[in-house]
């Protein structure tokens, strides 16, 4: 017996064995990329369908609201042409022109007397300063003594404000 053909034959059987097994495995990857690319084809065709409808809807809405608009365009045709008549008598323009030369009259009256009221107000007002100060009654300060007196009084007064505050929240 020869044992080196027999072991020969043995790793030929091995490598056959292992070769067929890849083969296998490849032709399943194979059969399972062929059921993907299926699968896949009908997801895309039914995606197509859908699509199909949705350009359908959509072309359906369009078209309402080309209807639509156009009704909208023929009404708003027919209210222009509308035209009313009116007939105004004379008598009731001259009415409506003596209200109005009226109403203008009556509002000059009253502008003129809030004018002279206002002006009353203010002689009386420059009357009582006058006195007031031929009495030397009153206290009279320049701007420049107001500016001076403001920068002296408002950070006295914030210090002090500051300073109460102070001792009120540590006490």
């Amino acid at each position: 017996m020869d044992f080196g053909s027999f072991e020969n034959t043995i790793d030929k059987n091995i490598e056959t064995d292992k070769a067929s097994d890849k083969f296998d495995q490849q032709l399943q990857a194979y059969k399972d990329a062929g059921n993907s690319l299926t699968s896949a084809k009908s997801e895309l065709e039914k995606a197509a369908s859908t699509l199909l409808e949705a350009k359908d809807n959509l072309n359906k809405a369009t078209d309402k609201a080309d209807n639509v608009t156009k009704a909208i365009d023929s009404f708003i045709v027919k209210v222009r042409d509308i035209r009313f008549k009116a007939k105004v008598d004379d008598a009731d323009i001259e009415k409506l022109t003596d209200d109005r030369k009226k109403l203008i009259g009556d509002e000059f009256k009253l502008l003129e007397d809030h004018r002279k009221a206002n002006k009353e107000i203010l002689t009386r007002h420059f009357y009582d300063m006058s006195n007031m100060m031929s009495r030397n009654e009153g206290v009279w300060l320049s701007n420049g003594w107001v500016k001076t007196l403001l920068w002296i009084f408002i950070p006295s007064i914030i210090y002090t404000i500051a300073s109460v505050v102070y001792l009120i929240c540590h006490l």
